[in-house]
Order: structure tokens, then sequence, then C-alpha cells
């Protein structure tokens, strides 16, 4: 008698995108220490978003988006 959340059951299909996250994680992983450690500075963080950006973040949000909204119209 519960509440579930309404994404319950979705799963994201990377295949579309699976360059893109392999750039996007490459990112990460040249980023994630010194920021998440709180080395990096306004300037780090500033490089970080940008070559997230640069590697295509915005098509894999909007693949991701995509994939969501037809998961939500169907359920």
């Amino acid at each position: 008698s519960g509440n579930y959340s309404p994404l319950y059951g979705f799963s994201v299909d990377l295949s579309k995108v699976s360059a893109i996250d392999t750039q996007l994680q490459n990112v990460y992983g040249e980023y994630n220490a010194k920021i998440s450690c709180g080395f990096g500075d306004d300037e780090n963080y500033q490089e970080y978003i940008d070559k997230l950006y640069a590697a295509g973040l915005q098509e894999y949000l909007d693949e991701l988006q995509s994939q969501l909204d037809a998961y939500l119209a169907k359920n």
C-alpha cells in the first residue's frame, strides 16, 4: 500500500551513447580526485565542466531524457 517512484523499473540503454559515455568517464577520471578531495579551485571546476560538455555531455543527457520520456509515456 506504499507509494513507489514512477521511475521504478526504468533502465538506461547506453548503446547509442557508449562512445560519449567512455569520453565522459575519461574526463571524470582526470578530475575526480582533485575536485572530490577539495584540491580543485574554481578554475579546475570550470575546466572540468567545459571538458564534459566538449566530450558530449549535452547529447548524452538528451538521450537519457528521451529514453525517460518514452518510458514515462508508456507507463
